[in-house]
């Protein structure tokens, strides 16, 4: 196999006997001939298309691929935005694919997602892709977290501070008295320090939140 040489190959096949949607690689090329735009139907609105979307290169127009940016089918799903349409030049060409740019189209099996078991077909973007999913859905939780510590610090201090006055109460009298006004000074911090969230990590909260509950039964 080292020493073959493949020659170029053009394998010409008419669109109507069914579009090619094998991924084959030069310097062998499948080339579909049609009559009008309304035949590219037969190649681009077919389930095996819909699984291997990705990017559309037009030289010249089309009013069929004109139309079919940002076409919404009837499973809801859209299968090519402006970005995946590569016009009167080729993905190679500089400056057109770029890391800061989404990679991929909107089929399955070209580009997508996975999370928790869900696959999202979609142009993939790894730094942009991973904040969305994990880094704000992470800094969210952590905000309504941090919402919560008040009313657990309340029903923290009110279960200890109950439990030490039964306690002591029958022994020191006025040991209740002193209990009430700690647990109303503690609160009136806490209270104050609930409109400085940047200064927990997404690490702390949980655990200080966890704490609370496990003391609280």
């Amino acid at each position: 196999m080292k020493s073959s040489i493949i020659e170029p190959v053009l394998i010409l096949k008419s669109l109507k006997e069914g579009g090619d949607y094998t991924e084959q690689f030069a310097p062998i090329f499948f080339i579909q001939k049609y009559e009008r735009d309304e035949d590219l139907s037969l190649y681009f609105e077919k389930p095996d298309y819909f699984r291997n979307a990705m990017y559309i290169t037009l030289f010249g127009e089309r009013a069929y691929i004109n139309n079919f940016v940002n076409r919404v089918f009837s499973n809801g799903r859209i299968l090519h935005s402006p970005s995946t349409i590569i016009r009167n030049t080729d993905l190679y060409a500089p400056g057109v694919e770029r890391g800061v740019k989404s990679y991929g189209g909107y089929g399955k099996d070209a580009s997508s997602i996975s999370l928790y078991g869900k696959i999202i077909p979609k142009p993939t973007l790894p730094q942009r892709d991973i904040y969305y999913f994990l880094v704000r859905p992470s800094i969210y939780l952590e905000k309504q977290s941090f919402k919560k510590i008040p009313d657990l610090m309340e029903q923290y201090w009110t279960k200890r501070n109950k439990k030490i006055y039964n306690i002591f109460n029958p022994l020191f009298g006025d040991f209740g008295d002193f209990l009430e006004d700690n647990f109303k000074e503690k609160m009136a911090k806490t209270k104050k320090t609930n409109t400085i969230s940047s200064g927990f990590s997404n690490r702390i909260v949980p655990l200080e939140i966890n704490s609370i509950k496990k003391t609280l039964g």
